[in-house]
């Protein structure tokens, strides 16, 4: 777990040995991410959580499938009298933890698994601090070595082995290397599937330096992406290489990179860079020009489905060259293209906002329109689902007003050997703030070919209330109920 900045506030767990049943949730789901870019100080956090919930943005994996699919989702902490933060989805509270005075560093989950199955066992010293041995456990049992010791001053210091920011069950990576003071120093080896995968040394003032192998941004068991170049005091510098493998067992193939200055880790130059979809057997990449850190001119998007297939050039568009803003007809991907999820938008952009008319295909059908001002969704929409794919076509029909949803929307289903689209859900939105009011039919997370389910119940100013039930609506049986 990374540690932000210090604060006033520590978060500790009620009981180690919770249960997935005893944390009030039952989730066939595993993996929530939280965005980095939401994660705040904790004091800032504990402010705002004392008027309301704060939300943030987070990917669930669904293990129905394989390799496992994301969808995305809304997630909630919130404080309660100052004394417990919780964490919720859907309703429903994962995790309690208690606030505990103290000026040390706070740990906020990343992740839902994490949420769920993560603990850590030790001693609070004076003034709260963490001090002695400390040890991780995992899923209700101890992991192998992992932890390390903190001194009276609540510092780590000696040999760590700590779990990578996203760890997982798909991505069980650690870091293992030295503390002095809290400072990371000398060699750090990144260990997966008990080999060194890579790694590099920390200076004196705790910076990267010389070279390094380094995880790219979520690195799993289905998609091993690394990268390697060189640091200096502890910014990028020079070539930088990117390669991938299709398993844990496979030799590394480059297949991207690019230079940084030797100023300030900006990227200039002709670049290959990777697509957040790419899978151990699948490839999207974006081949362009950096200018000052700055994209510019005409890039492509190519894909390849398979490792022995040539790379296809099925999008891109331009940049202009002063602001690095898209202009221009541009054909973008969804964010989980690849397989059975070829879904491309079609459509023009001004100073860098979406304007008129977007074409969402997928054997040609979706879309809508945006206004003038920019990237504001307009008029009648058919929005295609998180995770849309041959196996689970699920669209959202509907119209936006200055970029809300408003009025009545449907939900529709089409599956691999229907021809047309049914109706299977919905319900109304407010005519401001896109807030779902009344009676809804909406789908379930794991809904898919194999798993049709909805839940239908209702909503008071965008809030689940009273009893909803869930309904396989294959056999048309109840599953079960939930109350709110």
């Amino acid at each position: 777990m990374q540690e932000i900045a210090p604060s006033e506030l520590t978060l500790k767990p009620q009981n180690p040995s919770l249960s997935n049943i005893e944390m009030g949730c039952n989730f066939q789901f595993s993996n929530l991410l939280i965005d980095d870019k939401a994660l705040l100080e904790q004091s800032q956090l504990i402010q705002q959580l004392e008027a309301k919930p704060c939300p943030y943005n987070g990917i669930i994996w669904n293990y129905n499938f394989n390799p496992p699919r994301k969808t995305r989702i809304s997630y909630f902490i919130s404080q309660i009298n100052q004394m417990e933060v919780q964490y919720i989805y859907n309703g429903l509270i994962l995790r309690k933890d208690q606030v505990q005075g103290a000026k040390v560093k706070s740990e906020v989950l990343h992740n839902l698994e994490q949420i769920k199955y993560l603990f850590w066992l030790g001693d609070f010293g004076n003034d709260n601090f963490k001090v002695g041995s400390w040890k991780a456990i995992w899923k209700g049992e101890q992991l192998k070595h992992v932890g390390g010791w903190y001194s009276n001053e609540g510092k780590k210091y000696g040999l760590w082995k700590e779990l990578i920011k996203d760890y997982w069950t798909k991505a069980q990576v650690y870091e293992v290397g030295g503390y002095e003071n809290d400072f990371r120093q000398g060699l750090w080896k990144l260990i997966y599937r008990d080999k060194q995968i890579g790694g590099g040394v920390y200076d004196q003032n705790s910076q990267k330096n010389g070279k390094w192998v380094e995880l790219c941004d979520g690195f799993w068991d289905y998609s091993q992406i690394i990268s390697n170049g060189v640091y200096k005091n502890g910014k990028k510098i020079g070539d930088w290489n990117i390669f991938q493998r299709s398993s844990w067992d496979k030799p590394f193939q480059i297949i991207g990179g690019g230079c940084y200055d030797g100023v300030g880790s900006s990227k200039i130059g002709k670049w290959i860079e990777l697509n957040d979809g790419c899978y151990n057997n699948s490839l999207i990449t974006c081949n362009g020009v950096y200018q000052n850190n700055k994209k510019v001119g005409k890039w492509n998007i190519f894909y390849r489905c398979m490792q022995n297939k040539p790379l296809e050039l099925i999008g891109g568009g331009c940049y202009d060259g002063v602001s690095s803003s898209k202009i221009g007809r541009w054909i973008e991907l969804n964010e989980d293209f690849g397989g059975q999820s070829e879904v491309t938008f079609i459509g023009e952009y001004k100073n860098g906002k979406k304007v008129g008319k977007w074409d969402v295909l997928f054997r040609n059908y979706g879309g809508g329109s945006f206004n003038e001002r920019g990237s504001v969704k307009n008029g009648k929409w058919i929005d295609l689902s998180e995770g849309f794919w041959k196996l689970s076509q699920v669209t959202f029909n509907g119209e936006y007003k200055n970029g809300e949803k408003v009025g009545k929307w449907d939900i529709f289903y089409r599956s691999q050997q229907d021809k047309g689209f049914k109706l299977i859900g919905g319900g109304s939105y407010n005519q401001v703030g896109s807030t779902k009011n009344g009676r809804w039919i909406e789908l379930s997370n794991e809904f898919w070919f194999y798993s049709q389910f909805i839940q239908n119940g209702e909503y008071n100013n965008g809030q689940k209330i009273g009893k909803w039930l869930e309904i396989d609506i294959k056999t048309n049986e109840q599953r079960k109920e939930i109350n709110f």
